[in-house]
């Protein structure tokens, strides 16, 4: 499952912010310009990086201010559907028996 919130080199948008040096400040500023055209979207972050967890404590809390509303990728009927389509296991998360981490 592809993010398509994501920088215009199709890259996700906190990756580009780490290479760039960003704050997690300022790349939360990028996430929200794009957020506010796309009215809605799948968002990726990447994992591994240590300010990834400002960037969430800075916007989530910003995203739910403003409305959006977050939920499991499986939650999502037609995204649930192609998940299942495709062989993963659906209703499992990381670490569970049998989670395909949706890959």
């Amino acid at each position: 499952v592809g993010a398509d919130i994501v920088e215009a080199n199709g890259v996700a948008i906190d990756w580009e912010c780490w290479r760039q040096r960003l704050t997690p400040s300022e790349c939360s500023v990028r996430y929200l310009e794009v957020l506010a055209d796309k009215k809605k979207g799948i968002v990726r972050f990447t994992d591994g990086y240590p300010q990834l967890l400002g960037l969430l404590q800075e916007l989530l809390p910003q995203l739910s201010t403003a409305g959006f509303e977050f939920v499991r990728l499986d939650r999502v009927p037609e995204i649930r559907r192609r998940l299942q389509e495709r062989g993963a296991k659906v209703d499992q998360v990381a670490g569970a028996g049998g989670c395909s981490d949706y890959g």
